[in-house]
């Protein structure tokens, strides 16, 4: 799969998040699209981790998209790969995001992410529990 059928594939899925409207201050949310696309799932040898899926995704956001706050059943790497963001925890601390950089969600961790003005697209590695669902929505 090239990298230029990917963004077809993954919008064909009619995935959507929610975004602020960029410019707004009165914070109503607008629906936009969330282009995701699963690369790879590959249960991983029961040696290493019993009952557990290696999963590689495909994220894009557009410019200022927001993905809405959630957590995962399991350990999530995000490697940032065009534009930029924010990864927000609701203990209060955030990591900003920038090409070439890797960050880590830690098991059960409520967060979300703010693109950037550019957007922002990563792939995520992910190890997980299997037959788990990737996200589990979340309040701030």
């Amino acid at each position: 799969m090239t990298r230029t059928t990917l963004p077809l594939l993954a919008a064909s899925l009619g995935l959507f998040a929610a975004c602020a409207a960029p410019g707004t201050t009165t914070g109503i949310e607008i629906p936009t699209k969330l282009v995701t696309s699963e690369l790879l799932k590959q249960t991983l040898a029961s040696e290493i981790a019993p009952n557990a899926d290696a999963i590689i995704s495909y994220v894009e956001l557009p410019p200022h998209g927001i993905v809405p706050p959630h957590w995962h059943p399991g350990e999530d790497f995000p490697y940032m790969i065009e534009g930029s963001g924010t990864l927000l925890f609701k203990d209060g601390s955030s990591l900003e995001c920038k090409i070439g950089q890797a960050a880590h969600v830690p098991l059960k961790k409520i967060h979300w992410f703010k693109a950037g003005p550019q957007g922002a697209k990563a792939l995520v590695f992910r190890v997980h529990p299997k037959g788990k669902a990737i996200r589990y929505a979340a309040e701030k």
